[in-house]
C-alpha cells in the first residue's frame, strides 16, 4: 500500500530506487519487472481489502418473516430479533440463528425457561410464542379442561403442598405446578362422587386419621389428602316397619339396634353389620333366640302356651328365671336383638332329609311310616302308615333333644314292632287297629320329658315279606272273605226284615200324629180365621171413627171458611153499594131534589133485583130437565114508575145524558101496565 501510495506520487525513478531498494539501484530490465510486480501485487491487496469490506457490511444480514426471529451471539451477550425484517451484523463478531416461533393453539401451553436465571414461566395460547435470548421453549402441552364432576390433584413441587382444582374450568398448571398421572403416564383425572338423596359416601385423612360422612344429595370432591372408605358410595338404609339396621361403633365397640324409621346413615365411626327384617311369628309357630349370655329366648305368636313365663340357659338345661312373657318376647313380630342369633334346628327322620327348622310349628304334624315288623309266628310283615305328633313344651324339647322329629319316629315305630310282636298273624289280622293303639299308648312318660306328644299312631296298609307265606294268606283271606261275605247276606236278609217292620211301625206312628195334626191346624185355623174378623171389624169400626172425626173437622173448616168468605164478600159488596150510592147521589146532586134522587134510586134498585130473580130462574131452568110449574099471578110483571111525569116534564139536563153503568134508559110501553101471563 505504501508502494502504491508513493507511486501515485509520480516520484522519480532514483527516489523510488532509493526507497524500496536498500541495495544499488536495478537497471532498466530488472526494474520494469519489480514495478509489475508491485503493481500486480497492489492491485491484489487492493482487491482483497475491497471483498473483505464487502463481506464485512452486505454479508451480515438476515430476512425475517412473521414467524422467525434470529439469535444474534456475540462473544459475551446474546440478543434477539423478532421478525418481519432484516437484520444486519458483523459476521466476523456475531454468530446468527434463525429460529421459528412457536404457534400454540387455544387448547396449548408451553413452558419457558430462563437459563441464565433458571425462572420458569407459562405461556397459554391462543399466540405466537417468540422465546428470548436466553430462553428454552419446551414442546406444547394440551390445556386440562375438567366438566363439573371432574378434578385433578396437583402438587407445589416448591412446598409439597397438594391442593385440588375442580371443574367445570380450563387449568393451567404453573412451572411449579406437578399434576399427578395415572400409570400410563396421562394426567389422572378422577371423577367426583354423584351422591343421591339415599347415598352416603366416607372420607378418611390420611394426614390426621379423621374419618368424615358426606351425604347426599351432593357432589363430593375429595381432599387432596383424603381416602375413599368401605369401597365408595353406599346406600343408606330405610329403617321402616318390615326393616332395622344393626350398626357397630368402632369407637366404643357395641352394636345397636336401630329401629327408629325413617332413613339412616352411619356416622364417621359406625359400620353396618347387617339390614334386618322382622321376623314374624305366626299364632301357632314359636321362634328360638339366643343372646351374648347364651339365654334362650322363646318368642310366641300365642300367649296362652304354658312356657310363656320361663328362659333355658344355654347348655345347662337348668331353669334360669321366671319372668314375665313380656321380658322374653316382643311379640308375635319382632327384630333379632344385637349379639343375638337365631337359634335352627336340624330335624331328621329315617326317610327324610335333614330339614332346617327356624319357626316350631305348634300344630299337629303328620310324618310317613314303612316298618318291618314280625309276629309271635315268625311271619314278617311291613307295615305302612302315618304317625300324628305335636309340640307342646319348646324349653322341654329344646332341654331333653336336638332332634324331636327323629325321636318321635324311632319311639314310635319301636312300640309298633314290640306290639306287634306278641301277636300271631291271625290275632294281628283279627285286630291290628288295638295293636297299633297299644303301641300309640306305650311309654307316654317318653314323649312327655321330650316336650311334644304322640296325637295318633295309625297303619294305612301291611303286606307279608315272604312269598309262600303271601299265598297262603291270600287263600285264608279268601275263605275268609267268602264266609263273612254270606254272614253278611244272611244278616242283611235279616236287617232288611227288621228294617221294614220298624218302617211300618214308623210309618203307623206317623199317620196318628198326622190325624192329631190335621185336627189341631183345623181347630189353629178357626181360631185364626174368627181372630183375623175381629180384627177386621175393629179396623172398619176405627176407620169410621177416624173418618167421621175427619168430616167433623173437615165442616167445621168449611163453615170456617165460608164465614170468612161471606165477610170478605159483605164488606166488598158493602163497599161498593156505598161508593155506588154515594156517586149516584153526587152526579144528580144539581139535577133533582134530595127525595126525587132517593125515589128513582128505590125504582132502579127493584127493577135490578127483579131482573136478577128472573134471570137466575131462566138459567136454573135452560141448564137442566127440571118442570117450572108457576101461577098467572108469579108472572104479573108491573113497570112503575113513580113520579115519571114529573121526571118527563122537566128541563132536558146534562146530568140526566145517559152514561154507562150509572143510569139504564128508561122505556115506557102501551102495554107497561098490563098483566102479562107465561
Amino acid at each position: 500500500l505504501e508502494l502504491a501510495t508513493w507511486s501515485t506520487t509520480k516520484a522519480s525513478p532514483e527516489q523510488v530506487c532509493i526507497t524500496a531498494m536498500p541495495c544499488d539501484c536495478l537497471k532498466g530490465e530488472e526494474r520494469r519487472k519489480l514495478r509489475y510486480y508491485i503493481y500486480a501485487g497492489s492491485f491484489v491487496v487492493l482487491i482483497i481489502s475491497l471483498s473483505l469490506i464487502l463481506y464485512a457490511t452486505v454479508g451480515g444480514r438476515v430476512y425475517l418473516s412473521n414467524t422467525e426471529q434470529v439469535l444474534l451471539t456475540h462473544r459475551t451477550t446474546k440478543q434477539v430479533s423478532n421478525g418481519p425484517g432484516t437484520v444486519y451484523f458483523n459476521p466476523f463478531t456475531t454468530k446468527a440463528e434463525v429460529r421459528k416461533s412457536l404457534l400454540l393453539e387455544h387448547s396449548q401451553y408451553v413452558v419457558v425457561t430462563n437459563s441464565l436465571t433458571g425462572e420458569k414461566r407459562v405461556e397459554e395460547g391462543p399466540q405466537l410464542v417468540f422465546g428470548g435470548a436466553y430462553d428454552n421453549v419446551e414442546s406444547p402441552h394440551p390445556k386440562m379442561v375438567l366438566s363439573s364432576n371432574q378434578y385433578v390433584l396437583v402438587q407445589e413441587k416448591t412446598s409439597g403442598v397438594f391442593r385440588v382444582v375442580k371443574g367445570p374450568t380450563v387449568f393451567v398448571p404453573k412451572p411449579t405446578e406437578q399434576v399427578s398421572l395415572d400409570k400410563n403416564g396421562s394426567y389422572d383425572v378422577k371423577e367426583a362422587y354423584r351422591l343421591q338423596k339415599h347415598q352416603y359416601l366416607k372420607l378418611i385423612d390420611r394426614s390426621t386419621g379423621e374419618v368424615r360422612v358426606a351425604i347426599g344429595a351432593a357432589l363430593v370432591f375429595p381432599q387432596p389428602t383424603e381416602a375413599v372408605l368401605d369401597s365408595g358410595v353406599k346406600d343408606a338404609v330405610n329403617v321402616d316397619f318390615e326393616t332395622a339396621a344393626l350398626v357397630l361403633s368402632r369407637e366404643s365397640g357395641q352394636q345397636r339396634l336401630i329401629t327408629e324409621r325413617g332413613r339412616f346413615f352411619p356416622g364417621a365411626h359406625e359400620e353396618i353389620i347387617e339390614v334386618r327384617t322382622l321376623i314374624r311369628v305366626d299364632p301357632h309357630e314359636v321362634v328360638i333366640t339366643q343372646d351374648k349370655l347364651g339365654i334362650y329366648h322363646f318368642h310366641l305368636g300365642n300367649t296362652t302356651s304354658a312356657f310363656d313365663n320361663t328362659i333355658y340357659e344355654s347348655g345347662s338345661g337348668d331353669e334360669l328365671d321366671t319372668v314375665r312373657a313380656a321380658d322374653a318376647r316382643t311379640g308375635t313380630a319382632f327384630f333379632l336383638a344385637p349379639y343375638s342369633k337365631l337359634v335352627s334346628l336340624k330335624w331328621s327322620a329315617e326317610d327324610s332329609g335333614v330339614q332346617t327348622v327356624d319357626k316350631i310349628d305348634m300344630r299337629a304334624q303328620q310324618m310317613p311310616l314303612a316298618v318291618p315288623v314280625r309276629t309271635a309266628d315268625n311271619v314278617e310283615l311291613v307295615l305302612d302308615g302315618n304317625i300324628f305328633w305335636q309340640v307342646e313344651d319348646v324349653p322341654r324339647m329344646i332341654k331333653k333333644t336336638s332332634n324331636a322329629k327323629r325321636d318321635v319316629w324311632s319311639h314310635a315305630r319301636s312300640a309298633l314292632i314290640q306290639a306287634v310282636s306278641t301277636a300271631s298273624l291271625e290275632q294281628f289280622m283279627e285286630g291290628f287297629n288295638s295293636l297299633v293303639q297299644t303301641a300309640a299308648e306305650l311309654d307316654g312318660e317318653f314323649y312327655e320329658q321330650r316336650g311334644v306328644r304322640l296325637l295318633h299312631l295309625e297303619v294305612t296298609t301291611w303286606d307279608v315279606r315272604d312269598s309262600e307265606t303271601a299265598k297262603v294268606l291270600k287263600e285264608i283271606i279268601a275263605e275268609t272273605t267268602n264266609r263273612i261275605n254270606e254272614m253278611q247276606k244272611a244278616k242283611s236278609q235279616n236287617d232288611v226284615l227288621k228294617e221294614k217292620l220298624i218302617a211300618d211301625l214308623a210309618l203307623e206312628e206317623q199317620k196318628q200324629a198326622l190325624v192329631s195334626a190335621q185336627a189341631e191346624n183345623a181347630k189353629m185355623r178357626m181360631l185364626a180365621e174368627q181372630r183375623a174378623a175381629n180384627a177386621v171389624e175393629q179396623e172398619k169400626l176405627a176407620a169410621q171413627i177416624a173418618l167421621e172425626m175427619e168430616r167433623n173437622s173437615l165442616v167445621t173448616a168449611q163453615a170456617s171458611n165460608k164465614k170468612v168468605l161471606a165477610e170478605a164478600e159483605g164488606d166488598a159488596q158493602a163497599l161498593r153499594f156505598a161508593r155506588g150510592v154515594s156517586g149516584f147521589f153526587r152526579e144528580l146532586e144539581q139535577a133533582m131534589t134530595e127525595q126525587d134522587r132517593l125515589a128513582l134510586y128505590k125504582f132502579l134498585q127493584q127493577q135490578e133485583a127483579e131482573t136478577d130473580r128472573v134471570e137466575s130462574t131462566m138459567k136454573n131452568l135452560g141448564s137442566g130437565s127440571a118442570t117450572l110449574f108457576v101461577t098467572p099471578q108469579d108472572l104479573a110483571l108491573k113497570l112503575q114508575a113513580p113520579q115519571l111525569a114529573s121526571i118527563t116534564a122537566m128541563p132536558p139536563s146534562p146530568v140526566l145524558s145517559p152514561q154507562p153503568g150509572l143510569l139504564p134508559p128508561l122505556v115506557t110501553s102501551p102495554q107497561s101496565n098490563r098483566n102479562t101471563t107465561l
